[in-house]
């Protein structure tokens, strides 16, 4: 698998470095405040995972899966394919993202977080691509500002695949882009 990666964007002790930080900043802001963490599955499980393992405070998982992709490309059209299991009502919550790209998927979510309710909404995202940003997100946390490349690994996939690799790679363009076979 790893013959399909063109080059490694970020390398594991990179990411479990600025992962540590993130949680630290994150304890710092929250306290002793209870949090509900909600990864945005599937790819932001195992930045979730390694993330509420060091955060310091307390705190409930609550994930969430959304669609927005059709393999490489952002369909702009956001569907939410599986429903919290709680109430956010008057809870401080917490988004744990592992990209964002053009912001269609974030956007949706942070606004549906808030029709529910919540006291207080933060957004913590691994990976931004900003220079490919459409819609306008608030960001709170941000692990690494990355180029506007496809990338994989460490949660990301491209059709269910890549996504156990420990790193961040950038996709070699022939795995994914039917043009340019």
């Amino acid at each position: 698998m790893e013959k399909d990666i063109d080059r490694v964007l970020l390398s594991s002790e990179q990411i479990n470095e600025r992962v540590a930080e993130l949680a630290r900043e994150i304890s710092a802001w929250y306290g002793e405040n209870e949090v509900v963490i909600i990864p945005v599955l599937e790819g932001g499980a195992m930045f979730s995972k390694a993330l509420s393992q060091l955060v310091n405070m307390p705190h409930a998982i609550c994930p969430i899966k959304l669609s927005s992709y059709q393999g490489a490309r952002s369909t702009k059209t956001v569907k939410l394919l599986e429903e919290l299991s709680i109430s956010l009502a008057g809870r401080d919550v917490l988004i744990v993202e592992d990209i964002v790209d053009t912001g269609y998927t974030l956007n949706f979510l942070q606004s549906y977080l808030r029709s529910r309710g919540v006291a207080s909404l933060r957004t913590c995202v691994l990976l931004d691509k900003v220079s490919a940003r459409e819609v306008h997100v608030d960001i709170n946390y941000t692990g690494f500002i990355i180029p506007d490349e496809f990338v994989v690994g460490f949660g990301l996939d491209y059709r269910q695949r890549y996504r156990e690799l420990p790193f961040v790679g950038i996709l070699k363009r022939e795995i994914y882009d039917s043009r340019s076979t």
